[in-house]
């Protein structure tokens, strides 16, 4: 609370001496020139994140544009996903927030992906009124300031984490958790370890790694005791896995060197193929939580005009972001305006909108509801969507639904009853008279 509170002085404090977020809304006010809009994600990432943007950028154009203009990006390499300590990510992405709100042309930014520079970078856009849209982080503290100007098209950590527990349910006995303890492993390993607890399913243990450390194998046999893996097999049947790549792959390899055979299963963070071209074999049959993309015409489109623009086959995120650049693109077009004001206002509405990967509709918050997410298995070094697991995951999602349906309808009719009692012993009918003296 305090924190929260810190922010909103900050915030206000800050807004009130700061002239950008002035400039930046009298020159898009004009609409004049290109719409320029920030980028930062990582360079030669395996996800294709800026592939998807530039196609969308060029797709968008080659259609006149938005509100009859041209897009044009500024790209800065925030290196997400470096295998380094948060501390240097964190600065390097509050430098380049810096360089985008300070710049009265960029009405937009896509990107941050890292939750950890995510959530500190979107005070910076807060700040000075700069619509900052992230395709991936997933922190649930990213949106839960009531920030005007932050959105996200992937569901949040919460979203996966309780569908991850019914599949923990349903599938499995008993489960360990292992975790890298940054800002992403720590708030999904906790909202899973909370669901798996209310739905009953038996946790033995957790093994959690500084985000820092490196001697992992050393770690992972000290603190889950594992000298011979066999023997832990007989304690859990799964491995629930929070953790951001390439970490998420080493640790892999390392259980599988220590002979632990149990699958493993986790968020959007493994959904890629380095998990593949990491842990190899050792990753085979791995379940992730991620974006569900539907099938469509338009879609293999897209997969067969990136194939022929870049060589190598999409990742299903470079889709993804394309969707992220064309919403953002239509909630312009629907503002009648570029002002990021307008257009941050106009996302927070839309509805059903039908992007080439899934239909988005957007929360007070600035979340995207969770009807993008599903669950997909690695096999053979691709992941593909698995209609028997999403299947057993659905008809229980209904089921517990129903439960707390009936549940707080119950509580209801408690309470009801006990006001009728009150009432009752208070000397006063159903119909407001006072009851007689009986004697």
């Amino acid at each position: 609370m305090k924190c929260r509170l810190l922010i909103v002085v900050f915030l206000v404090f800050s807004s009130a001496c700061s002239k950008p977020a002035e400039k930046t809304a009298k020159r898009a006010e004009k609409g004049k020139g290109d719409i320029v809009i920030g980028v930062a994600l990582p360079l030669n990432d395996d996800r294709h994140f800026l592939e998807g943007v530039e196609m969308a950028i060029e797709d968008l154009n080659q259609k006149g544009g938005v509100l009859g203009r041209k897009l044009r990006i500024i790209f800065e390499d925030d290196e997400a996903f470096k295998d380094v300590e948060i501390d240097y990510l964190i600065k390097n992405g509050k430098k380049i927030a810096h360089k985008f709100a300070k710049d009265p042309d960029v009405v937009a930014v896509i990107g941050h992906n890292n939750s950890g520079v995510a959530v500190p970078v979107s005070i910076i856009y807060e700040m000075d009124k700069v619509v900052f849209i992230t395709p991936f982080a997933s922190t649930p503290s990213l949106t839960n300031h009531g920030f005007r100007f932050v959105f996200r098209t992937t569901p949040t950590d919460t979203a996966y984490a309780r569908k991850l527990a019914m599949l923990a349910k349903q599938k499995y006995k008993s489960i360990l958790i292992i975790a890298v303890d940054d800002l992403y492993g720590e708030s999904l390993a906790n909202n899973f370890h909370t669901f798996a607890e209310d739905l009953g399913v038996n946790i033995v243990g957790g093994v959690h790694f500084a985000p820092w450390e490196d001697d992992m194998k050393g770690v992972l046999i000290k603190r889950g005791n594992l000298i011979d893996g066999a023997k832990f097999d007989d304690i859990f049947d799964a491995i629930f896995l929070a953790a951001e790549m390439p970490k998420a792959a080493k640790i892999i390899k390392m259980a599988r060197e220590l002979n632990i055979t149990g699958p493993f299963f986790g968020g959007d963070s493994l959904d890629t193929m380095e998990l593949w071209n990491i842990a190899g074999e050792d990753a085979e049959g791995t379940i992730v939580c991620s974006t569900i993309i539907n099938e469509s015409p338009e879609l293999q489109k897209f997969r067969e005009r990136f194939k022929a623009k870049y060589g190598y086959p999409s990742e299903h995120w470079a889709a993804h972001t394309y969707d992220t650049v064309q919403i953002l693109a239509y909630a312009m077009e629907t503002a009648g305006s570029t002002v990021p004001d307008k257009v941050a206002e106009t996302l927070h509405f839309i509805q059903n909108w039908q992007g080439i990967t899934a239909t988005y509709t957007f929360n007070e918050k600035g979340d995207v509801l969770d009807s993008v997410s599903g669950f997909k298995v690695l096999s053979k070094g691709e992941f593909t969507y698995d209609e028997e697991l999403n299947k057993l995951v659905s008809e229980y999602e209904k089921k517990v639904a129903e439960q707390d349906k009936d549940g707080y309808e119950a509580i209801v009719e408690r309470e009801k009853r006990k006001d009728v009692d009150t009432l009752e012993e208070d000397g006063v009918n159903l119909d407001g008279n006072k009851n007689k003296n009986k004697n």
